[in-house]
């Protein structure tokens, strides 16, 4: 497989946002946010949710309906939602 392609260095969101769970649930919320914006703020600016990104020219490939994207970025956003509200 070519470098830069697919599974083959491709920038997989349904993973990242596995992995701001993991630092939401250890403690991390600051670091969660920061992780987290990026990957919102390119869900929306493509208006869908697909399944991986190139990471040279960050655009999207794969399906615009990838519900992996839709649900790991809806469980890090409950995650810290849940997060703020214990901190009043």
């Amino acid at each position: 497989m070519k470098p830069y392609v697919y599974q083959n260095v491709g920038d997989w969101t349904w993973f990242g946002g596995r992995m701001v769970q993991a630092l939401i649930e250890y403690g991390f919320a600051k670091e969660a946010y920061d992780e987290l914006s990026p990957m919102l703020d390119r869900a929306l600016s493509h208006q869908g949710f697909y399944e991986w990104y190139d990471v040279q020219t960050g655009e999207p490939k794969g399906s615009g309906d990838f519900r992996g994207e839709a649900g790991v970025l809806y469980d890090a956003i409950t995650l810290l939602r849940n997060w703020a509200r214990q901190q009043k």
